[in-house]
């Protein structure tokens, strides 16, 4: 019933869906023709990624109510439109957009010649929907923003709602941009309906301040970053008190058209700009406070106490956490790195490649997560504490002396030394910084191997880095990591020529004489590798995302670094690693990052989603383990099989942890359940719980297949087949199994002695504990019972059950979530429980009992093979990913690791996505399963049972 309810509901879902893309595109016949075009332009298999993503995407909101309102009622609310009109003869191409308005407006236009300003007197006396006019002459300065800050401050602030738009070219690109212009008339003001639907969603949603088109597909990703606008947005941010990021990307209205409520704008309003505080036009393409304006808008309504939303169509928006920011046109059209930079590198006789985030990468998420490792790496070693305070205050002076160029790293340690009075301690500090680098870089193999290839043509190979380093460092890395070797390398902090001050560019095409447009540079750097480098005449350079971008830049990745502000060092470095493994996706399946995130490879998934998930518990537990003076460690079965090789490897890097035992300890709640039953009264305990099935089902599933052949073998076959529900009938099923309870006590004996003999041969010495996912500690008990020993316990997470342990001496501790009610449907790992345990699993079924062998040995038997046994070829590298996962980690960090601090919300939100379908699992769908015997059900898909895409 629950799959076909689930077909249901999907179905129900594609239907809405295909009825809403119908009435869009105007018909059937235009759809299939539009997906037609789709299919020529990315090929079957993208356009079809692209199409599956837009039917989960683009179901209607719950909001499209507002739309079944009369066109003919009014908003409530004073309504206006601004228009700045540059090019004058673009206006009866706006007229016709104003025609669009169903409701009376005050109309306000600024132009830049008094005779447009007559004209358009003229023009909009016919005008009838326009309840009031006013048109007014501004100075040619800061395009349209300052005539809508400034000239129409007070008309503005009387509104509830405006509308702003001008008239786009943007000719300064070289031609007349309609295309662009014209997505955003057609979002704004596209039709009556149109504009009537965002008017309704303002009246409706009093938190909604500002909607604006999605991005043109033509304005690339890195426009959405702060490029030359970040001195000057810094210092807009501050005088607005709005926190701002400007390394990273903002969402805004790229072209700046959009509708707003005032009240979310007032802010800005408030500046009192003026005129004169915008530069003389002159044709400047950034880094003016015009620019620096439009991406401020967004932000001020979200501090505003308001939020945004990005117009797809005029009936439907995202909301503000999934605007793409130009990331689609990226994904969608981009080919992988090689293919896209062999095409661009035919003619080129100067290549450069930036070097961090471009050749080689880091394995923290951050510049200053590597520092604060440094710093604890610093006072465990020297005692030495304020580290990262000292060393920035020693490169701002070492800089200083400079001239304000960069300074090196010995430069910088001179003025360490003084600081500490210590310069052998200084020195030494040096050596570790530079030691630390060459230990944590990793070479990232889609550039590397361009490069490579580089190299061997005609062209001239170099490096160009803005960095501290010394040249000699970095070659020694690079050679280290097996990039080949380049031509020459360019490092600011020797050449005293920086990319991003535009010194590089001009100086390196004079040293290796080269013109501008036979060079072509790869980098990450929206601003120096990208920008820059066309505005000095270079073709457009070959982008490389870097891994922090794209968790800015991706809407599916989004989130994952959300609390960077407060992350501790080693978060940093945990979210790092999953950040550069998905730039390493990007590089070579940039499909995959297309409207949403397809992680169809069991090593990308075991690396992305659960490496961070076992390496934060085990790290958790490593620390309690040394605290709690655990002496072994019995890894149950069979989650155990992967946590005993990842707990080796925390073996390897903390010394305290080389004399804690590891044991994989075979135990199964059905094993144990049997070896303890030594009174009738136990057989209760045996069919508690819910089940649903025939007779022998439910015994083979409580009491394995030995004992089960024991307990049917004289009942016939009409009472084997009987359909039984527990816990109703519970009593009549203990009653007809207790006429063979003779039998049972037999077995069990036999169970109970084989297990006492196997606990006996580990010949544990000290205090032990179980380890496993969780969540009632059944076999903790049992186990206890058993052996009449004392053990403790660590989990994933356990349930309010735990806090029975207290009182008999021993605990049973959860790190994702710990005693917690059973009901509790906001934690993750208990709601979601059945994806991690489908994957922690071991290539033998289910652990039943032993036998003893010929020879007396003790012999284990395992249920028969299930569907992840037999694909347990796929679950094996999933496994590799999380041991890969694990060992990044300890090989950046080793000891440290036990210092760090980790939250565990922040390693659980990949499998958060997983299970909520942001992340799609594709074809690994299938490989999926957990086995639940006891309740009848059997196994159980798990991607069926979350409804996974």
């Amino acid at each position: 019933m629950q799959s076909f309810s689930t077909f249901r509901r999907r179905a129900g879902r594609v239907r809405a869906t295909m009825r809403l893309m119908v009435g869009r595109h105007g018909g059937f016949w235009k759809l299939l023709r539009h997906s037609l075009v789709r299919v020529r332009e990315l090929g079957p298999a993208s356009a079809c990624q692209v199409m599956i993503a837009r039917l989960r995407w683009h179901i209607p909101a719950p909001q499209a109510a507002s739309h079944e309102i009369a066109l003919d009622r009014l908003p409530s609310g004073r309504t206006g439109i601004m228009i700045h009109v540059f090019y004058i003869d673009l206006w009866d191409e706006i007229e016709a957009y104003l025609r669009n308005v169903p409701f009376p407006y005050t109309l306000l236009i600024s132009v830049v010649h008094e005779s447009d300003q007559q004209y358009l007197l003229d023009r909009v006396k016919g005008m009838t929907s326009a309840s009031r006019v006013v048109v007014k002459k501004v100075e040619n300065r800061g395009r349209d923003i300052a005539p809508f800050l400034v000239s129409f401050r007070e008309e503005i602030l009387g509104l509830d709602y405006i509308c702003h738009i001008h008239t786009k070219k943007s000719l300064f690109t070289g031609s007349d941009q309609k295309e662009w212009r014209r997505h955003l008339f057609d979002a704004l003001l596209g039709s009556r309906e149109r504009v009537h639907s965002i008017l309704c969603h303002l009246e409706q949603d009093g938190r909604l301040g500002i909607l604006y088109p999605e991005t043109f597909h033509a304005i690339p990703y890195w426009g959405h970053g702060w490029l030359s606008n970040k001195v000057i947005g810094a210092a807009l941010a501050q005088r607005l008190s709005i926190p701002i990021n400007i390394h990273g990307y903002v969402d805004y209205p790229a072209g700046s058209m959009f509708w707003a409520r005032t009240s979310a704008l007032s802010s800005l309003f408030s500046l009192g700009l003026k005129f004169e505080d915008f530069p003389d036009e002159a044709g400047q393409k950034d880094g003016t406070l015009q620019h620096a304006i439009e991406r401020l808008f967004v932000l001020q309504a979200i501090a505003s106490g308001y939020r945004y939303a990005v117009i797809l169509d005029g009936i439907e928006y995202r909301t503000s956490s999934s605007p793409g920011r130009g990331s689609e046109g990226y994904f969608r059209h981009w080919a992988p790195f090689g293919s896209a930079f062999d095409t661009k590198s035919k003619d080129a006789r100067l290549i450069s490649f930036d070097v961090f985030d471009t050749l080689v990468l880091r394995p923290f998420l951050t510049p200053d997560g590597a520092r604060r490792h440094l710093e604890a790496r610093v006072y465990r070693l020297f005692g030495l504490g304020d580290f990262c305070s000292v060393r920035r205050e020693a490169e701002i002076e070492a800089v200083r002396l400079n001239g304000g160029n960069d300074a090196t790293i010995e430069d910088i340690y001179k003025q360490f030394g003084g600081l500490i009075k210590d310069d052998q301690l200084a020195a030494k500090l040096c050596a570790l910084e530079v030691q630390s680098e060459e230990d944590m870089l990793k070479a990232r193999p889609a550039v590397v191997a361009a490069l490579r290839r580089a190299v061997g043509g005609d062209a001239r190979v170099i490096g160009v880095s803005d960095m501290y380093l010394p040249g000699r460092a970095i070659e020694k890395i690079l050679s280290g990591l097996g990039v080949a070797p380049l031509a020459h390398l360019y490092v600011s902090s020797e050449t005293h020529w920086r990319k991003d001050r535009g010194a590089a560019w001009t100086e390196i095409a004079r040293v290796e004489g080269v013109t501008p447009a036979k060079w072509l540079h790869v980098g990450d750097n929206e601003h120096s590798d990208i920008q820059l480098p066309q505005e000095f005449g270079l073709p457009h350079p070959v982008p490389v995302l870097r891994p922090s971008a794209l968790l800015d830049l991706v809407p599916s990745l989004r989130g994952l670094d959300a609390t960077v502000e407060s992350l501790s060092w080693l978060e940093d470095l945990c979210i790092g690693l999953v950040a550069n493994r998905f730039a390493l996706l990007a590089d070579t399946k940039p499909e995959k990052l297309c409207g949403g995130c397809l992680l169809d490879d069991p090593v990308d998934l075991g690396y992305t989603v659960y490496g961070p998930v076992v390496f934060a518990f085990l790290a958790w537990m490593s620390s309690m383990v040394i605290d709690d003076g655990i002496r072994n460690l019995l890894f149950l079965s069979r989650e155990g099989h992967l946590l005993t090789k990842a707990f080796d490897l925390f073996a390897e890097y903390i010394p305290e942890l080389g004399n804690v035992r590891r044991e994989y300890f075979l135990a199964s709640r059905l094993g144990c359940q049997i070896a303890c039953i030594e009174r009738p009264a136990d057989l209760e305990k045996l069919f508690g719980g819910r089940f649903k099935g025939d007779f022998e089902t439910l015994v083979r599933a409580r009491l394995g297949e030995a004992l089960g052949d024991v307990v049917l073998q004289d009942l016939s076959q009409t009472l084997k087949k009987v359909h039984v529900e527990l816990p109703a009938v519970k009593r009549e099923v203990c009653v007809t199994v207790s006429k063979v309870y003779e039998r049972i006590q037999a077995h069990a004996r036999g169970a109970r002695g084989a297990y006492q003999e196997y606990w006996s041969s580990l010949h544990l010495q000290g205090a032990s504990a179980v380890v496993d996912v969780g969540f009632n500690e059944t076999i903790q008990k049992l186990l206890m019972e058993l052996t009449k020993e004392r053990l403790h316990g660590y989990y994933f997470a356990t349930t309010e059950k735990a806090n029975e342990y207290s009182s008999r001496g021993v605990f049973a501790k959860g790190y994702y979530g710990n005693a917690l009610n059973e009901r509790d449907t906001d934690n993750v790992m208990l709601r979601y429980n059945l994806l991690l345990e489908s994957v922690l699993t071991a290539p033998s079924g289910q652990f039943q009992g032993f036998v003893k062998a010929s020879g007396g040995a003790l012999s284990p038997v395992y249920r028969a093979d299930g569907i992840s046994q037999r694909e347990f070829h796929v679950l094996d590298q999933c496994h590799s990913g999380i041991l890969a996962y694990i060992k990044d980690v300890l090989e950046v960090v080793g000891v440290d690791v036990l210092h760090g601090g980790i939250k565990p919300q922040s390693m659980e939100e990949g499998l958060r996505r997983v299970a909520t379908g942001e992340w799609s699992l594709g074809s690994l769908r299938q490989f999926l399963y957990v086995e639940d015997d006891y309740t009848g059900i059997g196994e159980i898909n798990v991607a069926d049972y979350y409804s996974l895409s």
